[in-house]
């Protein structure tokens, strides 16, 4: 071969070196990105689990007073029931003793 071809021949290895260098490198950067990324997902992940747990115990803790909603509202609509016996009750003594009183004349 002649030495202008060898010249070339070697500028192309040296080209082809160079290149394949620099994709490993480039491909390397690209691994590290990705490991980084991925850490850091992990960690929001990680995160998210123990927010999530937080709120799991909070509602945990407050089964018992939910589980107690329908006994107060029953007992809510009980109140409401003893209001409106009294309001008879009371409306019925006043109607009761007015009478009374009108048929006696002594009023």
């Amino acid at each position: 071969m002649s030495p202008v071809t060898e010249n070339e021949l070697q500028e192309l290895k040296d080209l082809i070196q160079e290149l394949k260098t620099e994709i490993k490198s480039e491909l390397r950067d690209f691994k590290e990105e990705v490991n980084n990324k991925f850490n850091s997902v992990e960690k929001h992940l990680i995160d998210l689990e123990k927010s999530q747990a937080r709120i799991d115990g909070r509602l945990e803790a407050q089964k018992s007073a939910i589980d107690k909603i329908p006994d107060l509202a029953e007992k809510v609509g009980e109140l409401k029931n003893w209001r409106q016996i009294a309001i008879i009750f009371f409306t019925a003594l006043i109607t009761g003793t007015l009478g009374w009183f009108l048929r006696s004349g002594k009023f």
